[in-house]
C-alpha cells in the first residue's frame, strides 16, 4: 500500500503520517467499517449535529508479485497502461442548500492537499456526497473552479462562498486507482489528470512555489470546467480542443511569457553616450514595441543575471570601452548586445522549467524589455485558448529560433551569404537590385519552412481549429511563416540594407519633406470634404496612416495600410452620412422659414 497519491504526491513524512492514521483508524486492516470515530476533522461543519461517523474499508490493494526476469532482459520498474491510468480526474455534483452538509471529513496532508478522510452517515444511510460518487481517498482540488489556494484552512471558507452562490456544487476531484480501484460513473479528464501530475512534479523539484502551484492548478480546473462542458456535448477525450501544454501552463502561473524577439535595431547619440534601440515583440499576443537602453543597464542587467545564475558569465558579453563613440564600437556593441539578450531569453525559457532561478532571472530579463509595460502579465493565467494565427506564428518562431532544426541553420545560411551577393548586386544593379536579393531570400526561407514543416503545422492547426475551410487553414499558416522569415532575415540585415541605400537617403529625406508638407495642407488641396475633420474617426485614420513608417517588417505595413485604407473607407461613409444629415436639417429650416413667412403675410 501506497498513500503517495501520484496526481499531487506530499512529502514522504506527511504520506507516512497519514499512512499511521488510516492504520489507526482500522481502514487499511478493515476493522473501521461502522465504527464511530470521535477525532475526525470537520473543517467546513459538513456534519450533522446528531451525525454518526462512518468509515469505510479500503479495498486492499492487489498485491503485484514481482516478476522474474527472463535471460536479457531487464525489468526497470513497474509497467503501467497508458490506456487504463492509475491517476483519474472528473468532477462530482452535489446538490446542496444554504444550511445541508456535505457528510465528509477531511484530513489535510503534506503541501496543501485535502483529502477525504471520512464520511458522515445519519441513520446509516450515505451523504449527498457519498451518494454523488465520492470516496475515502480522494483527492479535493477544488469547488466550482476555485483551487483551495490555503490547504485545508480555505475549504471551509470557499464552500461556505459557493453555498451562498447557489445549490449546486461541483468539486474537482481527483483518485488514485491503486489506492480506491472504484471507478467513477462521471466523465474521466484524461489530459487534466496528466496535466495534474506533471504540476506536482515541478513543485517537488522546487521549480513552482507554493503560490504559483496553485495559480496552475486554478488553471487547470478552468480547463476541466471547459472540457466538462464539452464532454456534456458528447465528444469524447480524443475529440476535445486542442489544450494548453503543460510547459505553457507553468510559464503562465510562474507569470512568464512563453516567446519573445528581441531585435537590436539601431542606436542613437543622447548627449554624452549612445543609447540601443531593441525591438521587442510578444509572440503570443502579437504586441511590437521599441525599448531604448544604455550600455550601463546592460551591464547591471548582466550582473543581476550572474548572480542568480553563475553559468550565465560563460556567455558572450560586450567589454567596455574607453573609445565608446567610435561606429565600430557601437556596431560591434550592437550585435553583441542583441545576441546576448537572445541568448538569454532563450536559456531563460528553456530552463525556467527546471530551475527556479532561471525563472526569478527570465522575469528580470522580461522587465528590463518592458513587458509589464505593454502586456498585462496577470491575464497570463488565463486559459484562453491562442488564436489560429498567433498559434501559428508561435510555432514558426520556435521552429526558426531552435538552433538545432535545420530551418534555422538554413536562415543563417541565407544570411552569412547575403553581404557579399547584396554588394555585388548593388554594383550592378543599384538599390532595387538589393531589395529583390532580400525578397529572393525571405521567399526561400518561407518554401524552406512550409517544405519541411507545413505538415506539422497543419496538424495543429486543424486539430485547434477543425471548423476552419482548407484554403483558410492554408492562408494561415503561409502568412504566419512569412512574417517569421521576413523578421529572422529583414531585421538582422536592417542595418546593412539601410548602409547599402545610403545613396537613396537623399531621395527618401526629399519625400518624408513633401509628406509633412501635405500633412499641413488643408483637405480642399486633396480634393476632400472641408467637413472630413469633424468626424471622430478621422484622427483614427490619421494615426493609422503614421503608425506604418515605424513598423519594420514588409508583411507588417502592409497589413498596416490595408487597415488604414479600410479605415478611410469608413470615414468616407461617415462624411456622406454628416454631409446628408446636414442638407435635411437645411432644407428642414428653409422650409420652417418659408412657413413662418407665408404666416406672417397672411395675418
Amino acid at each position: 500500500y501506497q498513500s503517495t497519491l501520484r496526481c499531487f504526491p506530499p512529502f514522504r513524512t506527511a504520506a507516512l503520517h497519514f499512512e499511521e492514521n488510516l492504520a489507526s483508524d482500522g481502514l487499511l486492516s478493515g476493522q473501521g467499517s461502522g465504527a464511530v470515530t470521535t477525532s475526525a476533522h470537520d473543517p467546513a461543519g459538513v456534519s450533522t449535529p446528531q451525525s454518526v461517523v462512518y468509515t469505510h474499508k479500503l479495498a486492499p490493494q492487489p498485491q503485484h508479485q514481482q516478476r522474474q526476469p527472463q535471460h536479457g532482459q531487464r525489468i526497470l520498474g513497474p509497467q503501467h497502461d497508458t490506456n487504463h491510468p492509475m491517476v483519474i480526474a472528473f468532477n462530482v455534483t452535489v446538490k446542496i442548500g444554504k444550511n445541508a452538509r456535505l457528510g465528509i471529513g477531511l484530513r489535510e496532508l503534506g503541501g496543501g492537499v485535502v483529502v477525504v478522510h471520512t464520511f458522515k452517515r445519519v441513520d446509516n444511510l450515505p451523504g449527498i456526497s457519498e451518494e454523488a460518487g465520492l470516496r475515502l481517498g480522494d483527492i479535493l482540488l477544488g469547488v466550482n473552479s476555485r483551487a483551495f489556494v490555503g490547504g485545508l484552512e480555505s475549504v471551509a471558507g470557499v464552500l461556505k462562498a459557493e453555498q451562498e452562490k447557489g445549490n449546486v456544487i461541483t468539486m474537482h476531484v481527483s483518485r488514485d486507482l491503486a489506492i480506491t480501484p472504484e471507478k467513477p460513473t462521471q466523465p474521466i479528464f484524461v489530459y487534466v489528470a496528466e496535466l495534474l501530475s506533471k504540476a506536482a512534479a515541478y513543485y517537488r523539484s522546487r521549480v513552482l512555489d507554493q503560490a504559483e502551484r496553485f495559480t496552475l492548478v486554478t488553471m487547470i480546473l478552468k480547463l476541466m470546467a471547459v472540457q466538462a462542458g464539452l464532454l456534456d456535448q458528447g465528444l469524447t477525450n480524443s475529440e476535445l480542443p486542442l489544450a494548453p501544454s503543460a510547459e505553457r501552463l507553468v510559464l503562465r502561473a510562474k507569470l512568464l511569457r512563453q516567446a519573445i524577439c528581441v531585435r537590436c535595431l539601431d542606436s542613437r547619440r543622447q548627449h554624452d553616450t549612445h543609447v540601443y534601440i531593441m525591438r521587442v515583440e510578444d509572440v503570443e499576443s502579437g504586441k511590437c514595441w521599441n525599448v531604448e537602453k544604455r550600455y550601463r543597464d546592460f551591464r547591471e542587467l548582466q550582473t543581476q543575471l550572474v548572480t542568480l545564475w553563475p553559468s550565465l558569465s560563460e556567455l558572450p558579453f560586450p567589454p567596455k570601452h574607453i573609445a565608446k563613440m567610435q561606429p565600430h564600437v557601437i556596431e560591434e556593441r550592437i550585435v553583441a548586445l542583441e545576441l546576448f539578450m537572445r541568448n538569454c531569453v532563450s536559456l531563460f525559457g528553456v530552463y525556467s522549467l527546471i530551475d527556479y532561478r532561471c525563472g526569478q532571472a527570465l522575469r528580470l530579463v522580461q522587465e528590463f524589455l518592458g513587458l509589464h509595460v505593454y502586456v498585462n502579465v496577470h491575464l497570463c493565467a488565463d486559459i484562453e485558448p491562442v488564436p489560429p494565427s498567433r498559434l501559428m506564428e508561435l510555432m514558426a518562431f520556435k521552429i526558426l529560433a531552435d538552433n538545432n532544426a535545420p530551418s534555422k541553420k538554413f536562415c543563417d545560411n541565407l544570411i552569412s551569404r547575403f553581404h557579399t551577393s547584396a554588394l555585388n548586386s548593388c554594383a550592378s544593379g543599384g538599390h532595387e537590385a538589393v531589395m529583390k536579393e532580400v525578397a529572393m531570400r525571405v521567399s526561400q526561407l518561407q518554401d524552406f519552412v512550409l517544405e519541411h514543416h507545413s505538415y506539422q503545422l497543419l496538424q495543429v492547426l486543424r486539430h485547434a481549429a477543425p471548423d476552419l475551410p482548407e484554403e483558410e487553414q492554408f492562408s494561415i499558416i503561409t502568412k504566419a511563416v512569412r512574417r517569421q522569415a521576413e523578421a529572422s532575415l529583414v531585421l538582422p540585415l536592417r542595418r546593412f540594407l539601410v548602409w547599402t541605400l545610403a545613396p537613396v537617403r537623399r531621395v527618401s529625406q526629399r519625400l518624408r519633406r513633401r509628406l509633412v508638407a501635405l500633412q499641413k495642407m488643408p483637405p480642399e488641396n486633396l480634393q476632400l470634404d472641408p467637413c472630413i475633420r469633424t468626424v471622430p474617426e478621422w484622427a483614427a485614420v490619421l494615426k493609422a496612416f503614421r503608425s506604418i513608417s515605424q513598423l519594420q517588417l514588409p508583411c507588417d505595413q502592409i497589413n498596416a495600410l490595408y487597415d488604414a485604407s479600410k479605415m478611410f473607407t469608413g470615414v468616407h461613409a461617415a462624411v456622406e452620412r454628416l454631409n446628408k444629415r446636414t442638407k435635411k436639417a437645411a432644407r428642414a429650416k428653409e422650409k420652417q422659414a418659408i412657413e413662418a413667412g407665408g404666416g406672417g403675410g397672411s395675418g
